[in-house]
């Protein structure tokens, strides 16, 4: 995944997100955005000692460059609830038990996806959630 974060930092510019801010600014937003998703996943991955997998780490990280700051702020915890909404399933349908792993990077993966299909309408959202 490593490897890919300068291609998303690179395609970041002509991207909707990336639009207006000039070269400087939006490799800023960029980085910013991929810091934030990287310490956050590997705060969790610390705290939770190996619940989150490494791979989730470099993911959030990865996938945070690509909506950039401030948008991530919407997108991570839309990953996490749709991350917990399946594994609650996952867990009610028996499919797999508490000790065992459940996937978490395609619940990342949506949590992304969504938030650059709504573009900033969605981190408008979130942010009136606590207004």
């Amino acid at each position: 995944m490593l490897p890919t974060l300068p291609i998303a930092l690179a395609l970041f510019l002509i991207s909707a997100q990336g639009q207006g801010w000039g070269i400087g600014g939006a490799y800023l937003r960029s980085l910013s955005g991929a810091g934030v998703g990287f310490g956050i996943m590997l705060a969790i991955y610390i705290s939770s000692r190996g619940g989150t997998g490494a791979g989730d780490v470099k993911l959030g990280a990865l996938l945070d460059a690509i909506p950039g700051f401030p948008q991530i702020i919407a997108g991570l915890p839309i990953g996490f609830v749709l991350g917990e909404i399946t594994g609650i399933i996952i867990l009610l349908l028996r499919i797999k038990g508490i000790k065992e792993a459940i996937p978490f990077g395609q619940a990342l993966i949506i949590g992304c996806v969504l938030v650059l299909l709504l573009g900033s309408s969605s981190y408008d959202w979130y942010l009136n959630l606590f207004r």
